[in-house]
């Protein structure tokens, strides 16, 4: 298992000649980033009602010149509501419950194949084939309901089976899941309670197919006084492509 370190102001982390990943909250104002002809940039968010949040996602995906966008917990949006400028590819799986539902939303330019067949019962997520600037990858967007070690252990398949066929893998998600490998917040906290039993078991599933967390200890959530880091951003393979580096905005 590895642990990418960035500074705790940083709400990005550049792969160099890769992937640029930012996690966890879309901010109003953020400083542009100057693309390199060699990277893919994702942004990765537990949005939380794109419904409420399409105004700041379409400023922050503008700003930082985001190709793909990996999403959960977008709960019901009206059909034609994810309207994103240029954005045309977009994959939808929405659930039956009030909450859930995850997308993945591509720029034009991106060459893209949807990923059917890695979609299976009682897990929900959403797969596809993505290549930018001669960087090639599958990427996965998941929601794991609270305490559904079941749904852990389908995960645990699925990312089998794709690297039985693919050497690079991004998974965006909402995880519901706590580990001190990503949440600096939990430490102390009873490992019997049912968000840490899920990170334990997440944990096995990212030392057994040796991921990246990307994660940097910091919250994903906040609401009030409680804070928490909830979503992982992993990742398998993507090294290849180059080294890691900070990128600060």
């Amino acid at each position: 298992m590895h642990r990418i370190t960035v500074n705790e102001r940083s709400v990005i982390t550049r792969i160099s000649l890769c992937a640029l990943i930012a996690w966890a909250v879309i901010l109003p104002l953020v400083r542009t980033v100057q693309p390199s002809e060699k990277d893919m940039r994702l942004l990765q968010n537990n949005i939380q009602s794109i419904t409420t949040s399409i105004p700041l996602l379409r400023h922050a995906v503008k700003r930082l010149d985001i190709d793909v966008i990996t999403l959960q917990e977008i709960w019901h949006p009206e059909n034609g509501s994810i309207n994103i400028r240029d954005y045309t590819h977009q994959f939808v799986k929405l659930r039956s419950g009030k909450r859930g539902g995850v997308a993945i939303l591509t720029r034009k330019n991106v060459k893209v194949v949807y990923l059917k067949e890695y979609e299976v019962d009682n897990l929900e997520a959403i797969w596809v084939d993505v290549e930018v600037n001669n960087v090639r990858t599958v990427i996965g967007s998941v929601y794991i309901p609270p305490g559904d070690a079941a749904a852990l252990d389908i995960l645990d398949k699925v990312i089998d089976r794709i690297l039985q066929s693919h050497n690079h893998l991004v998974i965006g998600m909402d995880a519901n899941s706590r580990s001190v490998l990503w949440d600096d917040s939990c430490i102390g906290i009873s490992e019997y309670q049912k968000s840490r039993k899920m990170g334990i078991k997440l944990e096995e599933i990212i030392d057994k197919h040796s991921m990246y967390v990307h994660n940097t200890g910091v919250p994903t959530f906040r609401s009030g006084n409680l804070v928490s880091a909830p979503d992982v951003t992993l990742s398998k393979g993507i090294s290849q492509y180059g080294q890691c580096c900070l990128v600060c905005c």
